[in-house]
């Protein structure tokens, strides 16, 4: 007896922004078929928490330098936080700008 499944898939959600860098970090490491070394529920905690400081520190730079009138450096700096996180609205507004 052969049962085909189809589990739902849910949509994407803008909260797991995180994940991207994560999945590319695990196709570069050149054995994505090795045993993870560190437990799934502290490397996604970590995961998370480190993308999440990377795009403030991106936000905070970019508004730094909007402040100083830099706008080619605040152009890049927005767009290095779009690529961690493009649904964010504060990304999205310094892009705007």
């Amino acid at each position: 007896v052969t049962a085909k499944l189809s589990p739902a898939i849910p949509a994407p959600s803008a909260d797991n922004y995180f994940l991207g860098s994560l999945v590319s970090q695990w196709r570069d490491s050149g054995r994505p078929d090795a045993p993870a070394m560190l437990r799934a529920d502290r490397t996604l905690a970590m995961a998370f928490e480190t993308t999440r400081l990377a795009r403030e520190e991106f936000l905070e730079q970019a508004d730094w330098a909007l402040g100083v009138k830099k706008f080619d450096v605040a152009k890049n700096l927005y767009e290095a936080a779009a690529k961690l996180d493009p649904e964010d609205p504060r990304t999205k507004s310094g892009l705007k700008l």
